[in-house]
């Protein structure tokens, strides 16, 4: 792992992070400002790293975005459908 990354994620309280073959998972609570801050702190690092332009990792992270908040309120309709 980028090693300003890692600094970056060890410096962040409380924070848990695992990585594994498959990518790395974060589970981070703080203010909007400190998440947002350590999300552009991975896009740069990920972007320097492998080399994907940032308006590409940007472009990805919006429509990822937008997918998990779309199938949220589906899920969120489904159980008050349910009640």
């Amino acid at each position: 792992m980028d090693t300003k990354l890692k600094e970056a994620l060890e410096a962040k309280n409380p924070l848990i992070y695992a990585a594994d073959d498959n990518g790395i998972e974060i589970s981070y609570k703080g203010s909007v400002k400190n998440i947002l801050s350590l999300v552009g702190t991975l896009m740069l690092s990920v972007s320097l790293e492998s080399e994907i332009p940032l308006d590409s990792l940007l472009v990805d992270l919006t429509s990822s975005t937008t997918a998990a908040l779309k199938e949220y309120e589906e899920l969120k309709e489904r159980k008050a459908g349910k009640n």
